[in-house]
């Protein structure tokens, strides 16, 4: 099992559906298409080898609605590899178990949904004032609010530091050489490459972030931001200094629905053993 918080869920919702149960497999590539309580079965062949990203503009365009939302697998759920996973639009991942092998297994290349129906609530009055409760409980709490909403979890880095809890070329070391620690301090990251904020439906705090990217190799990307275990799996793991690398190898996961701590633990394991030369460059 796997989750995401974004906002497929409360968009399948709104087309008037709690959940939804995928038996059998199609013997071609499809995608399902969930529209204020009609649900169609579609042809995905020409989404078929498509990035997450790539697909979710095709199923927009094909239905002029940039407000669908889509659960979708790139080519790493496509080839069942163990590691894939499923994508919520561009930037949220249902990560770990393989789901993404498993929709790639029935031929679903993806979910795309769209609603304009309301939710009902059995008493309005009793849920808003849960609502308001849980906001002033999150929002008064000012060392979570402010650290959250301005660093995310990332911001955690300077405390797991302090605490030797930082994997470091593949776990060899659990602290950081203080130039690496420079090189990907969070301030840095936040002053040189956020443009914007996200907030998903229901979130009182608004964690995530759009980075861009305008100089050197990468330059152009405008991406979703990321979790502290891609900047651990992806760059202090992996020994790598410049944070361009991470933002733009966490972005290449998520087109290609790729799990980031999967794809980052090969990748430092990969290292060590030809550190250890166990590997060789031929291999």
């Amino acid at each position: 099992s796997s989750n995401c918080d974004s906002r497929f869920g409360g968009e399948l919702k709104y087309a008037g559906y709690d959940s939804i149960i995928i038996e059998g497999k199609a013997h071609t590539p499809v995608y399902l298409w969930i529209r204020d309580g009609c649900v169609e079965i579609r042809d995905a062949s020409y989404l078929w080898g498509k990035t997450t990203w790539e697909t979710l503009d095709i199923i927009r365009r094909e239905h002029r609605d940039e407000n669908i939302h889509t659960l979708s697998i790139g080519p790493a759920g496509e080839n069942l590899v163990r590691g894939a996973c499923i994508i919520q639009d561009r930037g949220r991942a249902m990560g770990r178990c393989g789901l993404g092998g498993i929709m790639g297994s029935k031929n679903l290349k993806a979910i795309a949904v769209r609603g304009s129906g309301a939710i009902q609530v059995a008493d309005p009055a009793r849920f808003m004032k849960a609502v308001d409760n849980f906001r002033a409980m999150i929002t008064t709490k000012s060392r979570t609010k402010d650290a959250l909403q301005r660093l995310g979890t990332p911001g955690i880095l300077a405390t797991k530091q302090k605490v030797c809890g930082v994997p470091y070329k593949n776990f060899q070391f659990l602290t950081l050489p203080e130039d690496l620690f420079q090189s990907i301090n969070v301030d840095n990251l936040m002053d040189n490459y956020k443009v914007g904020g996200v907030s998903y439906p229901g979130c009182a705090i608004g964690c995530s972030r759009y980075f861009r990217i305008d100089k050197g190799p990468y330059a152009g990307l405008k991406t979703e931001g990321f979790q502290f275990e891609v900047l651990a799996t992806l760059q202090t793991k992996l020994g790598i200094y410049d944070p361009t690398f991470m933002i733009k190898a966490n972005a290449y996961c998520n087109q290609m629905g790729l799990d980031v701590d999967m794809a980052g633990g090969a990748i430092a394991w990969a290292m060590e053993c030809y550190q250890r030369g166990i590997l060789k460059k031929s291999d």
